[in-house]
């Protein structure tokens, strides 16, 4: 099953997700990501600057009159360049074949189903989703949230949303439907506490 819309009351909520819904929420749709995979540009960085390292490990090795320290180090590089280049791509691959996708009236929810690190289930509140944003296409995606990664090389903002989608325009309606009517109800209920 790639995706499953909700009827006018929602989806039967399944059993596995009693204990994390709250009281009286409601599941409107689920899916999951496309099963092909198409890199994203970070992760095609990645393994470009992985590729690079082979390719000048292999310029060194191949001027080598014969084996030394350099050909030892470029060694290495070829081995850490390699598998950075195959971390990128097909870790990326996995993540994705691996994770699941459900939209209620009051949660956005990506669960990944990993061996390592482990399995994963994150939410984020609609209300707080000021920036829904469709990607079009036959598998496209809706992008609710970012999340900023910090490493030894900068600062790197991903997009967060449902990825690589069947129905994504009618994911992006149903989620800005329910953004809204969750915002009314806060300015509802503010109007009652004044």
């Amino acid at each position: 099953m790639i995706a499953q819309t909700a009827p006018a009351g929602g989806i039967t909520v399944p059993e596995g997700w009693r204990h994390i819904l709250q009281p009286g929420e409601v599941i409107h749709w689920q899916g999951r990501p496309r099963p092909t995979y198409l890199p994203q540009w970070p992760d095609l960085v990645r393994a470009s600057i992985g590729l690079v390292a082979v390719g000048s490990s292999q310029f060194w090795l191949l001027g080598a009159d014969q084996p030394n320290r350099l050909t030892a180090i470029a060694g290495t590089v070829f081995w850490i360049g390699l598998a950075q280049a195959a971390i990128a791509l097909v870790w990326g691959h996995l993540d994705r074949r691996r994770q699941f996708y459900t939209l209620s009236d009051r949660h956005a929810f990506i669960a990944r189903s990993l061996p390592v690190p482990s399995r994963r289930l994150e939410s984020w509140p609609l209300e707080k989703m000021t920036d829904i944003t469709l990607q079009d296409g036959r598998f496209g995606s809706v992008w609710f949230a970012t999340r900023t990664l910090h490493s030894g090389e900068g600062k790197e903002t991903r997009r967060i949303g449902f990825e690589g989608i069947a129905e994504a325009r009618k994911v992006f309606g149903l989620l800005t439907e329910l953004r809204d009517a969750r915002l009314r109800q806060g300015d509802d209920m503010t109007t009652e506490g004044q």
